[in-house]
């Protein structure tokens, strides 16, 4: 049964490898995420793990497998070796050795026995999955751990990062279809609600989320809907499609390493900032621009921080280097954006915002302002919402300004005021 179970490459020498029987429910409840789940996810882990001696030169996994076992190191030396053959030694004795290795799926980093023999507790990633997810809920859970190992400083990550989006290598999130199916149907007159409600049905998690908004205070009526095409049809297909790729957007930014976590949802906040102010000042400013198309491209803008916080999770960083990490986001952001949006099939005038929605020199010189304008006039709201004025001109200066914010440009209440309301009710769904 170990034989089956082990996953054998041309690489590894499984044949070498020997179980050792069960792990200790000690030695399981001193690892991460171990350590601060409750015990009844221990118990549960305890009758998947096992102990698992290796010799030198076996392998446990090769970079870009999406295997289904996790690991930890109890006994012995190992590498990992990255994409470009750069390597970091573990050792048991060192309290890295309590986080799995190499977390993340698909493999970042190969990992090899260096010592003569090495001993590790092996279990399914699903239970693992599990494990951090009960652990995140326990408001003692530490921050200075360290989920996955490696050791790429800020420059050379950036070199690593950009390579692969030269060559074509770079891991990108996937968005659920059905988002893009929905933004197809929602955009054809002829495609009638049952149709629509066809394709969103295919997606349990968004079509329960749907119904659920449908329901909300914000857009319930006298009678509560029961169904999913009752649902839609109360939204509006222009909501609908609005609403599916919020939640579609809103699973990418999240992760299973807490001290990681931070980041990603204060990501998350100012993607659904940008997206509200974008869809308000699409509302009331000068153009023809579509609302729910400015709130896709503002929820989007920075869509490819998420890729380059993927990255440095494979790095060697503290709770503490958050504003390294960030600092790297900042420099590579645009160029994963745009392979994101283009991997997805996004519409134009989101790339187009992408492009040109951090020049503030940008004018576009139509009759009318376009998204990329809109996005200027976006980020210059948001910055001035957060009091963050350093590096930008004077507003006479941004040409998309007095494009976007003409004579007749006179909403009831303050586009700030309104941009708050948007982003209340959507925090609410």
């Amino acid at each position: 049964m170990f034989n089956r179970l082990f996953h054998k490459d041309k690489k590894a020498t499984a044949a070498s490898a020997r179980s050792l029987g069960s792990t200790t429910s000690e030695q399981l409840a001193s690892l991460i995420p171990f350590v601060n789940a409750p015990e009844t996810t221990n118990i549960l882990a305890f009758n998947f793990a096992e102990l698992v001696e290796f010799n030198t030169g076996d392998h446990l996994f090769d970079v870009g497998q999406n295997d289904e076992w996790d690991y930890f190191l109890l006994e012995g030396e190992m590498a990992l070796v990255a994409s470009d053959k750069r390597e970091t030694k573990l050792e048991s004795d060192s309290p890295k050795s309590k986080n799995p290795i190499a977390y993340l799926r698909p493999r970042k980093f190969s990992a090899e026995i260096r010592s003569k023999k090495a001993t590790v507790v092996r279990l399914p990633h699903h239970v693992l999955e599990l494990a951090f997810k009960q652990a995140s809920g326990n408001s003692s859970w530490g921050q200075e751990e360290l989920v996955v190992i490696g050791e790429l400083d800020q420059e050379s990550l950036l070199d690593k990062i950009t390579q692969e989006i030269g060559n074509g290598t770079l891991t990108l999130p996937s968005l659920p279809e059905v988002a893009e199916r929905v933004r197809q149907a929602c955009q054809d007159s002829e495609n009638s609600t049952a149709a629509i409600t066809k394709i969103i049905a295919s997606d349990t998690a968004i079509s329960a989320k749907l119904l659920a908004a449908s329901n909300s205070p914000l857009y319930r009526g006298a009678n509560p809907t029961k169904t999913l095409q009752d649902a839609i049809a109360r939204l509006g297909r222009n909501t609908t499609q609005q609403l599916v790729y919020y939640y579609a957007t809103r699973e990418l930014f999240d992760t299973p390493m807490p001290s990681l976590r931070e980041l990603f949802t204060r990501a998350w906040q100012q993607s659904l900032e940008r997206g509200a102010m974008a869809q308000t000042l699409a509302r009331y400013g000068s153009g023809r621009l579509n609302p729910d198309v400015a709130f896709l491209c503002g929820l989007l803008f920075r869509v490819g921080d998420i890729v380059a916080y993927q990255y440095a999770a494979e790095a060697e960083v503290d709770a503490d280097e958050m504003e390294k990490i960030q600092q790297i986001a900042d420099s590579i952001s645009v160029q994963i954006s745009r392979k994101l949006i283009q991997d997805w099939n996004m519409p134009s005038e989101v790339l187009e915002a992408l492009e040109y929605g951090a020049d503030w020199s940008y004018c576009a010189g139509g009759e009318s302002p376009d998204y990329g304008e809109l996005m200027v006039v976006t980020n210059v709201h948001v910055r001035m919402l957060h009091n963050r004025m350093r590096g930008l001109p004077e507003l006479t200066n941004i040409p998309a300004i007095t494009r976007m914010i003409t004579d007749d440009f006179a909403p009831d209440v303050s586009i700030i005021t309104q941009a708050k309301k948007a982003l209340a009710e959507l925090t609410e769904l």
